[in-house]
């Protein structure tokens, strides 16, 4: 089963299960994924995180149950897993633009969010002269040292915040502060510990000989050996850099055969490049 058959049968769990409670990990699962390379595909093939995703087909259901049904607003509220009316009027509110009981006198159509068939959502390529690869290449254990912070992909907040952490981590040389690092030029952008409620963890890091006792404030971590597929992103970032990751996500994996494996992807970017007003990112994908 291809990715987009994959995403697509998850996106079919959603709609038939609306009407109940649906974990991220229920959803990963019809998908054959882990949590986060699921939210990864998800969220590059459909452009709606899962959480919004479901947010905005409920909303939608329910608007058409105000026109097309006589069900109190608090029964539809229920229906759709809201928790009490006042909830589901405000959620209603800030999607539509108007309450619940407003919009049923209205009695005609002004918010509608269809349900996705995957297929006619294809994100477009980049171009493809700011893209270059994939290399497949095999890589050893890597020991990392770094700093950390928790962002989401709910919303496409982490889309905002990591670039922002890169400047400060940069402008403020906390890289410096890194011991024993291989590569003094390179560093590495590693997600991790993603949970079900699309919040993961994000570290600027270098790699490190031996993992010594770290400096107050900074963590350590161990990359899995794995193989990888390798882009390198050339061109303005970081928008350059978050359309690669769509498009890798979206329509170079479900086209090129290769499966992924249960170990997360990372960025490379290298300093002097970036000095040089040459902005180059290279990210890696974990495949078998």
């Amino acid at each position: 089963m291809n990715y987009y058959n994959r995403i697509q049968k998850s996106i079919d769990f959603i709609e038939q299960n609306l009407e109940y409670d649906i974990t991220l990990s229920q959803a990963a699962s019809q998908a054959y994924c882990s949590l986060y390379h699921y939210h990864r595909l998800f969220q590059s093939m459909v452009e709606h995180t899962v959480k919004d995703y479901i947010r905005k087909r409920r909303l939608s259901c329910a608007a058409e149950e105000l026109i097309n049904s006589n069900a109190r607003i608090v029964d539809i509220a229920l229906k759709y897993q809201y928790k009490t009316h006042e909830s589901f009027s405000r959620a209603f509110f800030k999607e539509v633009g108007v309450s619940p009981k407003e919009y049923r006198k209205c009695k005609k159509t002004i918010y509608n969010f269809d349900r996705v068939n995957i297929y006619n959502n294809i994100y477009k390529s980049i171009l493809q002269e700011n893209l270059i690869g994939p290399r497949i290449i095999s890589k050893s254990e890597l020991r990392v040292v770094g700093i950390e912070f928790r962002t989401t992909k709910n919303d496409e907040i982490d889309f905002k915040q990591i670039p922002m952490f890169w400047n400060k981590f940069l402008n403020s040389k906390l890289g410096d502060k890194i011991p024993n690092k291989i590569y003094s030029d390179t560093y590495l952008g590693y997600s991790c510990d993603f949970n079900e409620y699309a919040n993961y963890t994000y570290l600027i890091c270098s790699e490190v000989k031996d993992l010594t006792p770290s400096p107050r404030g900074m963590v350590q971590r161990i990359i899995p050996a794995s193989k990888y597929a390798t882009f390198d992103i050339k061109g303005p970032i970081p928008a350059n850099l978050i359309n690669a990751w769509r498009y890798v996500y979206n329509t170079w994996l479900p086209n090129s055969g290769l499966e992924l494996i249960d170990n997360t992807d990372f960025e490379e970017l290298n300093i002097k490049r970036i000095n040089k007003d040459i902005p180059e990112v290279t990210i890696y994908i974990p495949i078998k």
